[in-house]
């Protein structure tokens, strides 16, 4: 029999913990287990069965941290295996299947590399790339690999972001700060020793990383050994939303394809066995960069790519903030809003209409149609209509200032 459930909060009141060993925490494992079983019975993901269970240690760890679903207070170093472990899983075997996951991807990039013809988004096992049924199709190989490097090398790298700034001030004459940060292998001994805790370094404590960044590259993962998120600058942060919706505009579905499974590695490299700095979506993007075929495309050179109006609008278009900030003279009776970020989870789940945000994305991306108005987006539920509408600000305000890349250039590489 399941333990009584205690009741979902949205938030917590309660002073937070800032343990590292939870393991001997009875009110953190009762809560981990009721939250486990709470979430499995009510969010349901348009994914595998296998994939929706690698996933789900994630999100209870999340709610940990910030004391979210049944926690009652906020559990500030609670580790995605900790808090699998303390559910009455099993972290371990998730950890591995989790990097299995990984190296089926990796093995579907260098399939894509060599593929003639289109490439169908499968394992070596004929199954569906990472259980995630909104790519069970067939993709153009290069346009696949495309949307897997803009989305895992550049939408949030820190340089790119940086650049972007520095472009948009040039541009456009706005002073524009934005959200970095990396991802490093820490040890929880090192962290516990400083005093340091996981939330303080994700959220800007401005902590001097000698000493707890691991320097092997790749670091094993263990229970003490775990990927951080560390913040570099404080300002605007990225629409994972906005962002796959810019690379489906102009580069369509088999594009938008290679993006979303870029931030699936993305969320998947947060617990695996094979920590690497700056993330494996960075790892594996970066490699299509020595490879002779697939810069092919990008002109004589091999650069194209490069220049300046093909990936700083994009991460302009991708950004959290309004673009009213960015507007001179905005159209009045305009409602601009701030765009949610959806999670892995966030973008799968399935709603009371049957669709999913990603679904939804995809629409809207290729074919300019809104499926349901009032799909919530993201933890924040933003009603699509709304979101739609911001974009369609952007889109505006790009098209005026000619800030698209030219379909000429596109057409020319594609």
């Amino acid at each position: 029999m399941p333990s009584p459930r205690r009741p979902a909060r949205e938030t917590s009141r309660r002073p937070p913990s800032e343990r590292f060993d939870l393991s001997h925490d009875d009110e953190f494992r009762a809560s981990a287990r009721d939250d486990w079983e709470r979430t499995a019975a009510h969010v349901s993901l348009d994914t595998s069965p296998e994939t929706a269970y690698l996933l789900l240690g994630q999100t209870i760890s999340g709610h940990a941290q910030e004391g979210h679903g049944c926690f009652s207070r906020r559990y500030l170093n609670a580790t995605i295996g900790e808090t699998i472990a303390a559910a009455g899983e099993d972290a371990e075997h998730i950890r591995q299947r989790r990097e299995g996951v990984l190296q089926d991807i990796e093995a579907l990039l260098s399939d894509a590399l060599h593929a003639n013809g289109e490439l169908p988004l499968r394992n070596t096992g004929g199954e569906t790339i990472a259980g995630l049924n909104i790519l069970d199709q067939s993709a153009d190989p290069m346009l696949f690999l495309w949307g897997f490097y803009v989305a895992g090398a550049v939408m949030d790298n820190r340089g790119w972001r940086e650049r972007m700034a520095a472009w948009t001030k040039r541009t456009l004459g706005k002073e524009f700060n934005v959200h970095t940060g990396d991802s490093y292998p820490v040890s929880l001994a090192a962290l516990e020793g400083r005093g340091v805790t996981l939330d303080s370094l994700a959220k800007g404590g401005r902590v001097n990383m000698d000493g707890l960044a691991l320097p092997e590259n790749p670091a094993l993962g263990s229970r003490d050994v775990v990927s951080a998120y560390v913040q570099n600058s404080v300002g605007t942060g990225g629409s994972d939303d906005a962002s796959l919706v810019y690379i489906g505009m102009l580069y369509g579905r088999d594009a938008m394809a290679g993006a979303f499974l870029a931030d699936h590695v993305d969320t998947l490299d947060k617990y695996c066995a094979l920590i690497y700095h700056g993330g494996r979506d960075q790892l594996l993007a970066d490699s299509l960069l020595g490879e002779t075929r697939f810069l092919a495309q990008f002109g004589p050179d091999g650069r194209d790519w490069l220049r300046e109006e093909v990936l700083f609008p994009f991460l302009l278009f991708g950004n959290k903030s309004p673009v009213k900030r960015l507007w001179d003279a905005p159209p009045k009776k305009v409602k601009f809003v701030q765009l949610p970020s959806s999670s892995q989870s966030y973008f799968q789940r399935v709603r009371e209409s049957g669709l999913t945000a990603i679904e939804a994305h995809m629409e809207y991306a290729t074919n300019g149609t809104v499926l349901d108005e009032g799909l919530p987006i993201a933890f924040e539920k933003m009603p699509y209509f709304r979101f739609a509408e911001e974009l369609e600000n952007r889109i505006a305000f790009f098209t005026a200032r000619g800030l698209f890349p030219s379909s000429e250039m596109r057409a020319s590489w594609f």
